[in-house]
């Protein structure tokens, strides 16, 4: 019997006129199967079931070819345009300044058959529409579309502060976020100091980072301690969790500077150098030592915490069993427990709302939120394939950017949308740590090199190595950034006589520029120089906007006298750990009363809860003071709009 082709095949395709039948296919010798020619991959072509294709050359190109093809000497990566092999490229179609703004993704072109595909993923700047998102990627959600009230109902009438229309102001001592809500501006800190942990010794060391000298060694336990997460406080004091030789775990701080060592008008006794290491117990500058648990630590961060003759904030130490422990920075005494579920504590950080994020290796983010009436909670579970992670960082904006040690790859997460996005490092030898400048993020991996990838697109550039000086650093696996926008990497090996290194990197020139010889063994993860704490939000500032109400369009005439009867003040807001937000308002009947008026508060927050009812006059004009308060160095609040409703009179 005659093989007859498969029908359902893409590749070929039967005439019509051999299908009458059980019959007729069983004597189909007149019958010839019809191959599919198909150059461009597109499936379209001569022959196939997809029908014609009328440039066979270009998967761009199908059934209209009166378009001019694309310029592939200018823009090789463009669709249709020749390749070789089976990469990727990143792409993006849209506007400048959009890519990664609200919505707006980019995509990748595949190689596919020798010729570049069209951008996959892509996702462009649309129509605003009121559903909580920046469609138009413009960097405001719902600007135009959200009534007063916060929400979509069209019935809601009044006036929104904040956003495209009537944006913020953010004068310092405020500041707009990247996405124009008004919040606290930051005083900046330049801690210049780098805080290595040597685990196979025992010891930390303390680095000058602008003359890339190590100023002194100190021991940070009795006994063989096995130092390995370092974070810095608010006034550059370093704290390190060790590991015992029997499975526990202990906190040692150490001095920042000297005149921290003892009181004033004594003269310390303190290390000097790696060559002068004193016992442990008779430094100085180790000012604290206490033992955390009988189980080990994972992971360390500071908090923001300020109040009278304290400033440096809290550690809060994560244990292999999940729970999380914040400590007293002043005395070491046990504060406060927080129990996750499933989740093992690998690497900490703050944002800037002041949460806590933890990461656990096994691909999930815990987010805790301190208040009141206790800590609280949320999990994030990637949804990618394989997870493995290893180091996180977080930048202004609450994007989460992630390492993974065995999928090799980067990860971004935005909370906010709860999307997560990837870019595989294929070729780098195991991603460990990472660091974020304002445009890039840069990631250490094993084989003692640095790759910068872009932090909106997830593109990955080039790797650039560590070796300076003939030394070549190896297992590499901590980065972080100084108050001069260096990067400081920490490799176990290659530094001299087999001991470990620290390497300052200039992202700009794209090269190490020092290197400074450590300890044994350093395993130096956390926010070793202090740099993640990017400095202080003001405790307090306000802003003030006038509302006209139903008289908005005789404002000229310094007046208002359309009988506005003024309802209930709406706000939108993100009260970060120890914020608090007061609105306070005044009336007139015209401006000049309105300047004479005394502000009274109308609401506050978190203790009281939006919408405030108003009981105003009729009428008259109406101003609104913002008072914005932080109680932590970390925790400001945000406000992302505030709506005034009202009703106007009808027609008399």
């Amino acid at each position: 019997m005659a093989a007859f082709a498969d029908p359902d095949s893409p590749r070929t395709a039967v005439p019509a006129s051999c299908c009458f039948g059980l019959l007729m296919v069983i004597a189909v010798l007149g019958c010839t199967e019809i191959e599919c020619h198909d150059s461009d991959g597109d499936g379209h072509g001569e022959g196939c079931q997809a029908g014609p294709d009328c440039d066979d050359h270009d998967p761009s190109r199908v059934r209209v070819c009166d378009a001019e093809p694309p310029d592939c000497e200018a823009q090789p990566e463009a669709q249709g345009c020749p390749c070789v092999g089976s990469g990727s490229r990143a792409c993006y179609l849209g506007p400048e300044g959009t890519r990664g703004v609200g919505s707006c993704r980019g995509g990748r072109h595949f190689c596919n058959q020798g010729h570049w595909t069209a951008c996959d993923g892509l996702v462009l700047p649309g129509v605003e529409s009121c559903n909580g998102q920046d469609d138009d990627c413009d960097g405001f959600a719902d600007e135009r579309v959200l009534s007063p009230c916060g929400g979509c109902d069209p019935d809601c009438t009044g006036e929104v502060w904040g956003g495209e229309l009537a944006p913020f102001a953010g004068e310092a001592p405020l500041a707009l976020t990247p996405v124009g809500s008004l919040t606290l501006a930051r005083r900046s800190s330049e801690h210049m100091t780098v805080w290595v942990a040597n685990t196979d010794e025992g010891t930390v060391s303390r680095i000058d980072g602008r003359r890339a000298v190590e100023e002194a060694r100190y021991r940070v336990g009795p006994g063989t301690p096995f130092p390995e997460r370092v974070a810095v406080d608010y006034v550059g004091d370093a704290w390190i969790v060790s590991q015992r030789v029997d499975g526990g775990s202990d906190l040692t701080k150490v001095a920042g500077a000297v005149e921290r060592c003892v009181e004033a008008g004594q003269e310390p006794t303190t290390s000097m150098g790696p060559a002068d290491v004193k016992p442990f117990g008779e430094d100085d500058c180790v000012i604290l030592h206490v033992e955390i648990s009988d189980e080990g630590a994972g992971s360390l961060a500071i908090d923001g915490t300020r109040g009278e003759g304290f400033v440096g904030g809290h550690p809060w130490i994560g244990l292999k069993s999940g729970r999380l422990l914040q400590v007293d920075g002043q005395t070491g005494e046990r504060l406060e427990v927080v129990q996750l579920d499933d989740v093992v504590p690998h690497a900490a950080a703050f944002d800037a709302l002041g949460h806590l994020w933890v990461l656990d290796r096994g691909g999930t983010l815990a987010r805790v939120a301190t208040g009141a009436d206790g800590p609280e909670f949320d999990l994030f579970r990637s949804d990618l394939p394989c997870f493995m992670l290893e180091s996180f960082a977080i930048d202004p904006g609450g994007l989460v950017f992630l390492t993974g040690f065995a999928c090799e790859n980067v990860v971004r997460f935005d909370p906010r949308l709860s999307q997560w996005d990837e870019v595989l490092t294929a070729g780098v030898l195991t991603t460990r740590g990472i660091a974020l400048l304002p445009t890039e993020a840069w990631v250490v991996h094993t084989a003692g090199a640095l790759s910068p990838v872009s932090r909106d697109s997830l593109d990955l550039g080039a790797s650039h190595t560590l070796t300076f000086a003939e030394h070549a650093p190896l297992d590499s696996a901590s980065v972080a950034v100084d108050g001069d926008g260096q990067l400081w990497v920490v490799s176990r090996v290659g530094g001299q006589r087999g001991a470990g290194v620290v390497t300052r990197f200039d992202p700009v020139t794209r090269a190490p520029s020092a290197e400074v010889t450590v300890g044994n063994g350093p395993r130096s993860q956390g926010d070793f120089t202090g740099n993640a704490l990017a400095g202080s939000f003001e405790p307090e500032g306000a802003e003030r906007h006038v509302f006209y109400g139903c008289g908005t369009d005789i404002r000229a005439d310094n007046a208002a006298s359309v009988a506005t009867a003024w309802r209930r003040l709406h706000v939108v807001t993100e009260l970060g750990s120890g914020a608090r937000i007061e609105l306070a308002l005044r009336h007139g009947r015209d401006a000049d009363a309105l300047g004479a008026a005394d502000f009274l508060v109308v609401g506050t927050m978190p203790e009281g809860q939006a919408p405030f009812d108003l009981d105003l006059p009729e009428g008259g004009l109406v101003e609104l003071e913002l008072r914005l308060f932080s109680a932590h160095h970390i925790g400001a609040p945000r406000v992302v709009q505030v709506g005034l409703e009202w009703e106007c009179p009808g027609p008399q």
